[in-house]
């Protein structure tokens, strides 16, 4: 079937996640899209899972997952030789999509002035931990940075205890990546109207500040509200938070109101669950429309049965 990209070319050059996953959103939509790796390697070919739990970078299931269905090109970018190739790419490039600080695109050629230069039609979308301006262009930076530069690490956690780190490279993956896939549709479309191609600059700490937190720091930032302290387990529209057990800490999240059902259902649907307000925490317009009562009601029964049932049982048995 054709996709809303066919004939859409992209050069992706780099090892972020963020960077991978926003071209594989490009190739789903049908882009053609030319993944540059090294000589050796991708650093993303590190990452499992792996068969059989044996590291082998041909059979890296993150670089699959993330690469699939592009195709790809070995080209040394240190070498003259290496940057005369990607100059052709880019010749017949409708976008270039990097990771790269800017100093780090300029010494591989890949600066938006300069592909500009070579190629007036191509979107050059670079994402990176800061972006591209401002005093922390320079700064090598990781998700962990970017939970913490944006503000959500500071909820998370308990309010007498250090900030917490959210989960993973979802940083990368769930916030960023997407803004540039979107960002990168909204230049293509400004090119059809104007003819020329534009510097897509996406910082993964803003990504994050508006995809999760954004609406917090407009509250600060032009409402004058406090900064809401870590709420250590919280109850919003679902279970969310981390609980004591016989042997450590173990993250509960129940994202969507059949998790909250299905949790109920694996603690046997006790008597205590059957009250309506209980059972219907799994929608935000149920949680909205408790009163402060009924909230705290609520968050003392889930506190005391469920906690007791976390305490009572091992990490390993509540996974299992």
């Amino acid at each position: 079937m054709a996709g809303a990209l066919d004939g859409v070319r992209v050069i992706e050059i780099g090892d972020r996640m963020a960077s991978a996953y926003a071209g594989k959103l490009l190739r789903d939509l049908g882009a053609e899209v030319i993944k540059v790796e090294p000589p050796e390697g991708d650093g993303l070919r590190r990452y499992g899972p792996f068969p059989s739990d044996r590291p082998d970078p041909e059979h890296s299931g993150m670089f699959v997952y993330l690469h699939g269905g592009k195709r790809g090109a070995v080209l040394d970018m240190a070498a003259a030789g290496g940057r005369e190739a990607v100059d052709r790419l880019l010749r017949d490039a409708d976008v270039l999509l990097h990771c790269f600080r800017p100093s780090e695109a300029t010494r591989l050629g890949l600066a938006p002035e300069r592909v500009e230069a070579i190629a007036p039609r191509c979107i050059v979308a670079a994402v990176t931990t800061f972006g591209s301006t401002g005093p922390a262009a320079e700064w090598v930076g990781y998700p962990l940075h970017a939970y913490m530069g944006s503000g959500v690490g500071y909820r998370i956690g308990e309010p007498d205890r250090a900030p917490l780190n959210a989960p993973l490279d979802g940083a990368d993956l769930q916030h960023a990546a997407p803004q540039v896939a979107l960002s990168v549709l909204l230049a293509l479309l400004d090119r059809d109207r104007t003819g020329r191609g534009q510097f897509v600059d996406i910082s993964v700490t803003e990504a994050v500040n508006v995809s999760v937190w954004g609406h917090g720091i407009a509250r600060v930032a032009y409402g004058r509200h406090p900064m809401i302290p870590r709420g250590g387990r919280r109850l919003a529209s679902r279970i969310w938070g981390v609980w004591s057990v016989a042997d450590g800490d173990y993250i509960i999240q129940t994202q969507m109101e059949r998790h909250w059902h299905a949790f109920l259902r694996l603690l046997g649907d006790p008597e205590w669950s059957q009250d309506e307000r209980v059972r219907g925490i799994g929608l935000p317009a149920h949680m909205r429309g408790l009163t402060p009562d009924d909230h705290a009601e609520v968050m003392s029964r889930i506190d005391r049965h469920v906690g007791a049932w976390l305490r009572s049982r091992t990490k390993a048995e509540i996974w299992k």
